[in-house]
């Protein structure tokens, strides 16, 4: 979770920076392209949902982080102008499912310690928050934005590859995750008739 806190946050408070100084991109510019990013941030956090009952949620991270690598990568490297805006968009479609992803892998992994699992996925996530803006601004300042950047990409891999290592959070839904998901009361409701 801390991983993914430092890259969210880091990439939202010096993404607009990168591309007005960095890029040459006016300030409506680069603004609207952070603008995208939350429209489907939060359009993605409602497919990701959607998602979780057809998917195990280590491959939703996983998936989700390295398109979140690929597209920023695209954000640094593409020209300003309409491709900025796809590109961030697309970064945040992939950012959006996570954190929520994380947590819910969190208490599926650790279900007898959930309240525990949590406060210690979200105090890492807050130490990630601390920490990212810092360390890009401190890195930038001795670089350049676009190499501080990277390492923001890199700490969503990152976060990508631990859930390669630690592989699903129930063993058992590896091949089916249909096979954990509780029906609700109404879908049984005609049985009972």
């Amino acid at each position: 979770q801390g991983m993914y806190v430092f890259s969210e946050v880091s990439l939202l408070s010096w993404v607009v920076t990168y591309l007005v100084s960095g890029r040459g991109a006016s300030v409506a510019e680069a603004n609207g392209a952070l603008s995208v990013f939350w429209v489907l941030f939060a359009l993605g956090r409602l497919g990701c949902s959607a998602l979780s009952s057809r998917v195990t949620l280590d491959r939703i991270i996983i998936g989700l982080t390295v398109g979140a690598t690929l597209a920023l990568s695209g954000v640094l490297l593409a020209p300003t102008g309409g491709w900025v805006w796809v590109l961030m968009a697309l970064t945040g479609l992939f950012y959006s499912g996570v954190f929520g992803t994380i947590l819910a892998y969190a208490g599926e992994t650790h279900p007898q310690y959930s309240g525990t699992v949590f406060g210690l996925a979200l105090a890492a996530g807050s130490g990630g928050a601390v920490l990212g803006p810092w360390l890009i601004g401190a890195v930038a300042e001795r670089t350049t934005m676009g190499i501080a950047l990277v390492i923001v990409a890199l700490a969503m891999l990152a976060t990508g590859l631990l859930y390669v290592w630690l592989g699903p959070s129930r063993p058992d839904l590896a091949d089916d995750p249909s096979e954990g998901v509780v029906e609700s009361k109404s879908a049984h409701e005609g049985e009972l008739a």
